[in-house]
């Protein structure tokens, strides 16, 4: 990429007061975090995709689709820091920490992680999908999340689960349980 069209790009966008110094991408155009290329999106593009499946699939079956998207996302995740060497009683908190600290997602507080019973609950603040859907002046349904929660949880006991998200007063609590 030339050093031209770089310069190009930061004059455009600082035209519109995006604060160029705290960006994360590199001068290829893009952003390495733990040896891995990650990508960004605003919470006004994230409820538009939903929108964008259920016109196609129905709002029903679309927003399931971004809990199974969540749910691979957290089984990726689990199964990483399992490799990593990382024990399973602190993946759930890691997994909150990386949500919170570099993925934006939201600040994720786990009350509870009760491996032997299979449980999981975990409380959402400023859920990004919740942001985003109250912006959009829709229901907020956290699915993302939710799944990462659940799946994530799956892999470390080794066991199907089952899943609820509830949004009250702008906090997603989610709760786990093993079949």
């Amino acid at each position: 990429m030339s050093e031209e069209l770089v310069n190009r790009y930061r004059e455009l966008l600082r035209k519109f007061n995006v604060p160029l110094e705290k960006s994360l991408v590199g001068s290829d155009g893009r952003i390495e975090l733990m040896g891995r290329r990650w990508i960004l999106m605003d919470v006004i593009a994230f409820p538009e995709m939903i929108k964008g499946a259920a016109d196609v699939v129905g709002e029903r079956l679309a927003k399931r689709f971004f809990y199974w998207f969540g749910c691979g996302y957290g089984r990726v995740l689990a199964e990483r820091f399992l490799g990593f060497g990382v024990p399973r009683e602190l993946i759930p908190e890691l997994v909150a920490a990386f949500g919170k600290c570099l993925a934006g997602w939201g600040v994720i507080e786990i009350l509870e992680a009760n491996f032997e019973e299979g449980r999981l609950t975990a409380k959402v603040t400023n859920d990004f999908e919740v942001e985003a859907a109250v912006k959009r002046g829709i229901e907020p349904s956290p699915n993302f999340i939710q799944g990462v929660a659940a799946c994530s949880f799956a892999v470390l006991i080794n066991s199907k689960i089952d899943s609820a998200a509830e949004v009250k007063d702008g906090v997603t609590i989610i709760r786990v349980t093993r079949r």
